[in-house]
């Protein structure tokens, strides 16, 4: 009760700058979103500054346009969220992908077909991490495999949470799992 009456006693005052620190702290869910909604309202139609404090980097997002990241009290990245993921993955994207097929398999495909790769997984998914943008290029291959991709999605803030794993899969010598990389041949191994 107490933010939203900081909030509504400095909306008093038609503000051009708002200043609001952890805003959605004790509020419910329900009251979260109607906060995010208003300072996208304040921001949209009113053309009101607000300036977010906060740690729920998925509220920020929702409602900010530029971000600033504050490390010990410095400065350390900012920019809009597509300009941070790119400077603080150094150039690189990472993506969740789950296919219709052997997830051994698609690692394979993945790993052959794009240069300076990461492969891990978690979760039934392949998380991809690779220079610029690799989603044309990953779909197009495991399509070509026979490996219908039915998952894809950005993910935010890297692969730090996947388990890492550089090895070959189990019983895939680098590699007789039926990929292009066991036949040489861009397609399938015949089985």
């Amino acid at each position: 009760m107490q933010q939203r009456l900081g909030i509504a006693d400095a909306l008093v005052k038609d503000p051009e700058v708002l200043i609001l620190d952890e805003p959605t702290i004790a509020i419910d869910p329900r009251g979260v979103a109607e906060l995010l909604a208003l300072i996208r309202r304040l921001r949209d139609e009113h053309g009101v500054t607000v300036l977010l404090s906060s740690h729920l980097l998925h509220q920020v997002q929702e409602v900010c346009d530029r971000v600033g990241i504050f490390v010990g009290g410095r400065l350390v990245a900012a920019g809009t969220i597509d300009e941070l993921g790119r400077q603080l993955s150094g150039g690189r994207q990472t993506l969740e992908v789950a296919v219709d097929g052997a997830l051994d398999r698609a690692r394979c495909v993945v790993e052959s077909r794009l240069a300076d790769v990461e492969v891990t997984h978690e979760d039934g998914l392949l998380i991809v991490s690779a220079p610029g943008d690799p989603r044309r290029v990953l779909s197009r291959a495991l399509q070509a495999e026979a490996l219908p991709v039915t998952h894809l999605r950005v993910r935010a803030g890297g692969p730090s949470r996947a388990r890492s794993s550089r090895r070959t899969w189990p019983g895939c010598p680098r590699c007789s799992c039926g990929c292009s990389r066991s036949s040489g041949r861009g397609r399938p191994s015949p089985s």
